[in-house]
């Protein structure tokens, strides 16, 4: 959508359920309609917290490999 904004090809526009809507959601010729929450969870009798990477690129390692699952479209870019 930002994209398409840089080009001129939104309007404003003005609507009650846009008010509604955070700041962080909402642009000037536009409104996100759906926020994506990313989850993780794990065994607590398996793995402790400190055991955990720090962040989600620390799955990469191939200590994990066989351990961890994800939607199939969150492992193939789609």
């Amino acid at each position: 959508m930002a994209a398409m904004q840089s080009r001129g090809l939104l309007g404003d526009y003005s609507s009650p359920y846009r008010d509604l809507m955070p700041d962080a959601g909402k642009s000037a010729g536009w409104t996100g309609v759906r926020r994506l929450a990313f989850v993780a969870g794990w065994n607590t009798g398996n793995i402790t917290p400190e055991q955990l990477p720090k962040d989600y690129a620390g799955f990469a390692d191939p200590k994990w490999q066989g351990r961890i699952s994800m939607e199939y479209s969150d492992s193939t870019g789609m």
